[in-house]
């Protein structure tokens, strides 16, 4: 029998070690050694959560780290795709990877000591950005789809 158990990140430490634990022996397994998930800096993170399964002694048997601003970029822009709105979530996920994340990225891994974490800083940049302009997006949409709606 499996359980699966939802965390935040930042308050389960002991899980995260687990997660980590259990994510490195799987890469052993196919010969990888040396990944940035292999490092611990992301258990400390507010906007970092994780689901595992577990088995009734505890053991880990899976899982998966969720970072919250890509699940709601990925929620905002099915509802504006819904709305037959494509072509400008198109311009704003456009400025939000490659003009605000990628250039974060590219410029903490690079020339910061922050390396490999500050890639995944600026991808965390580029989500964020993409899910707060994406639900200004359809806050606007949807607030004059209402007021359309009463109007008639």
């Amino acid at each position: 029998m499996y359980r699966f158990r939802a965390f935040k990140a930042a308050t389960s430490y002991d899980i995260c070690q687990k997660y980590i634990e259990g994510h490195v022996n799987v890469l052993k397994d196919y010969g990888v050694t040396n990944i940035t998930t292999n490092s611990a800096d992301w258990v400390h993170w507010d906007c970092i959560y994780g689901i595992v399964a577990e088995k009734e002694d505890g053991t880990i048997v899976g899982g998966i780290r969720i970072q919250i601003s890509d699940g709601i970029q990925v929620v905002v822009l099915g509802a504006l795709r819904g709305l037959q709105d494509v072509k400008v979530p198109m311009y704003i996920t456009f400025v939000a990877y490659w003009v605000i994340g990628f250039p974060i990225s590219f410029y903490l891994g690079k020339f910061t000591g922050l390396k490999a974490v500050g890639v995944w800083i600026g991808l965390l940049a580029g989500l964020t950005s993409a899910a707060l302009f994406l639900y200004i997006r359809f806050a606007r949409l949807t607030r004059k789809l209402v007021l359309e709606h009463h109007e008639k």
